[in-house]
Parts: structure tokens; C-alpha cells; sequence
């Protein structure tokens, strides 16, 4: 499985690398570890990661809420932060925070209330909010990489891995 993989190659990082990982190998111990080893990643954040951001000099919370009706009110496309993610260990990262059309969010609300309904879950407003987003998080210091680069960096990877499917399925 691609969760076990993204802990297993822990043993491969070396200090400066750049990991880049899309969901199915989201490992918040992995992220961890990467930092741990001096080396970087991008990711994209999972939905049940706790952020927090500093206001009044007190770790809180993101309101994911509060957060897109300013970004609908100020019409911005992308915002960024230095927030801490985690419950108990808390890592600094950047995040990279992209409105999604409505379209794109009424999609993933069918997508997310199908696979909810069969497993009898209710949909928190919190994770409703969420989906709003495109969320990237990475730990690459500003000075070696510019916010707006990280969404692009993730995408060109999503690119990759799209080739490598199509290499598959044609061999």
C-alpha cells in the first residue's frame, strides 16, 4: 500500500532531498521524518490533519470557514501561511492554499457524501469547508523556494505520474 511505501522509503531520504507526495502516500510520521532528516516535502495536506496557525501569540486552530468567505470577499485565487500541522507533535510548514471553483467543490461533495453514506458517516462542516481548497504543505524554506512555485512543483509531479500510468497501461 502507498502508506506503508511512504514510510518504508524514509530509509532512502538523505539530507536536502525533496520528496513530493500526493494522498495515497500521506503519512503525517513520514512528514515528520523527512524534517527530522534535513530533507524537504511537498504535499498535499490530508483532510483529518489538525493546522494550526499563531494569532495572538497562541497556537489556534485555521478556521477553514472564516478563511474562504475572506478569500471569496477579497477575490483571491491563492493565499499562503506559516501554520503547524499536527495533533500532538507539531511540525511548521507552509501552506499553500488554493480556492477551487464551485463546480470542482459540488463535485467532491458527491464523491465525499457517497462514500460517507455507505459508511454511515456525517460529513463535518469543518471537512465541508476543507474541500473548498486545494491545500499543498510543504517544510522548503522561503529562501529556496518561493510560495507560489509549490503548487506548480505538485503539479508537475501529478504530470509524471500520469505518464508513468499511461506507460503501464499501454506495457
Amino acid at each position: 500500500p502507498d502508506v506503508k511505501d511512504a514510510v518504508e522509503v524514509l530509509n532512502t531520504v538523505e539530507i536536502n532531498d525533496l520528496v513530493i507526495r500526493d494522498l495515497g502516500y500521506y503519512a503525517f510520521p513520514s512528514l515528520s521524518n523527512i524534517s527530522i532528516k534535513g530533507a524537504f516535502f511537498i504535499s498535499r495536506l490530508g483532510s483529518k490533519t489538525n493546522v494550526y496557525e499563531i494569532k495572538n501569540e497562541k497556537l489556534q486552530r485555521l478556521d477553514f470557514k472564516a478563511l474562504y468567505y475572506e478569500m471569496k470577499r477579497h477575490e483571491l485565487s491563492m493565499v499562503y501561511k506559516d501554520v503547524f500541522i499536527g495533533t500532538k507533535a507539531k511540525i511548521p510548514v507552509r501552506l499553500a492554499i488554493e480556492l477551487m471553483p464551485d463546480a470542482v467543490y459540488e463535485q467532491r461533495m458527491r464523491k465525499t457524501h457517497k462514500i460517507h453514506q455507505k459508511k454511515g458517516y456525517q460529513t463535518s462542516e469543518e471537512h465541508k469547508f476543507m474541500s473548498r481548497f486545494n491545500l499543498f504543505i510543504t517544510n522548503v524554506p522561503h529562501t529556496i523556494l518561493p510560495d507560489e512555485v509549490v503548487p506548480i512543483l505538485y503539479r508537475i509531479r501529478w504530470q509524471i505520474e500520469l505518464i508513468f500510468k499511461i506507460w503501464k497501461s499501454v506495457i
